[in-house]
């Protein structure tokens, strides 16, 4: 068992003042749980056109395809959930939005269930929207403690202020799962109904074309064919956990760094289920760890390696080194959401004149 110093010092040499260090990336080749070179299933977006059908993300380079099939977004939000886990959720503090209707009251955690994080504007319409603001605002004037010690997921995974000061914040990780190579596959299927009109339950004009008890065959979008690889790409930014500080306190800002690191690592390191979707079930292949590399601003490339337990090690005596942030609860306030509203109305009114 390492000592707690060395586990701390671990990374220093990256996210030192004058390290030559640029970005930590990884990639882990997956597959279908079908197999290799079986179908599948990406998510679906908006047609570019009117009314057009649902679509694939898919770009053409040196007349290959490639096909998102985790978005960046997407990626970020599935990162930020694991500190729901059990395991995972004394690294982050635990920021509590009750969201009170008619009917029930529900519970979301700012951190882990909230997107745009401190920039929410759930966050902005409840009684949290003060203390998010002035982390901000601590933020953008180079003390980035308050707003690590409220939402430290809002600095990995990147925010923008742009209901308040325009704030800003650059994902510090950054993932996405490609496929290449890909070929898109359609589906057919066939909705039968009873015979409704056949035996006189209903008249004709009840049970055909435009009615809820039609014969319905449609034909859709039925997945991917990747001849290539299924990739997962991470990118770590220690340039930009370099930038963090903690005003001119050295020390708390190199244990404010490393805090963030260990967050970071646990993200990119950890044990995860690929289980994305309907029809896209993803395994690494066995035996084969993810490949990573330490590359710095001359182009070096080293090879390195992060195992899950170093990463959760490495975190959890970070964090204690630092210390993570109270828990704290707030309420949505539906009269602030309809200011917000009302001056989202009126700003794009002013713009419009």
């Amino acid at each position: 068992m390492s000592g707690k110093n060395d586990v701390l010092g671990r990374y220093d040499s990256m996210i030192a003042e004058k390290s030559r260090n640029a970005v930590i990336v990884s990639k882990l080749r997956l597959f279908a749980v079908e197999g290799e070179g079986e179908p599948v299933c990406p998510p679906t977006y908006a047609s570019v056109e009117k009314d057009g059908p649902p679509r694939y993300n898919i770009n053409t380079c040196g007349g290959k395809k490639t096909c998102t099939v985790d978005s960046v977004q997407s990626q970020a939000n599935r990162m930020a959930q694991i500190f729901g886990a059990p395991k995972y959720n004394r690294l982050v503090p635990k920021v509590t939005l009750k969201l009170k209707g008619e009917e029930r009251e529900e519970t979301y955690d700012m951190n882990t269930d909230i997107p745009h994080g401190v920039a929410d504007g759930a966050i902005i319409a409840s009684d949290l929207g003060p203390v998010a603001a002035e982390a901000c605002r601590s933020f953008a004037s180079g003390d980035a403690v308050p707003l690590v010690k409220f939402g430290p997921l809002s600095v990995t995974g990147g925010f923008w202020n742009g209901r308040g000061n325009h704030e800003k914040q650059q994902r510090l990780i950054r993932a996405r799962i490609d496929a290449h190579d890909v070929e898109v596959l359609y589906t057919s299927s066939q909705y039968t109904s009873l015979p409704y009109d056949r035996i006189g339950a209903l008249d004709p004009s009840q049970c055909g074309k435009n009615t809820q008890f039609a014969q319905v065959p449609s034909r859709t979008l039925g997945g991917v064919v990747p001849h290539g690889e299924i990739r997962r790409t991470v990118t770590i930014s220690l340039e930009d956990i370099r930038k963090l500080r903690a005003g001119d306190d050295g020390e708390t800002t190199r244990r404010l760094r490393r805090y963030v690191l260990g967050l970071i690592l646990v993200m990119a390191f950890n044990e995860q289920s690929y289980n994305l979707r309907q029809g896209c079930f993803l395994v690494p292949e066995f035996g084969v760890e993810m490949t990573c590399e330490l590359v710095s601003y001359d182009g070096l490339r080293e090879a390195i390696r992060v195992s899950p337990e170093e990463a959760l090690e490495f975190a959890l005596a970070a964090s204690e080194d630092f210390g993570v942030g109270e828990d704290i609860e707030g309420t949505f306030c539906p009269k602030m959401a309809a200011k917000l509203n009302k001056d989202m109305k009126d700003k794009k009114d002013k713009k419009g004149k």
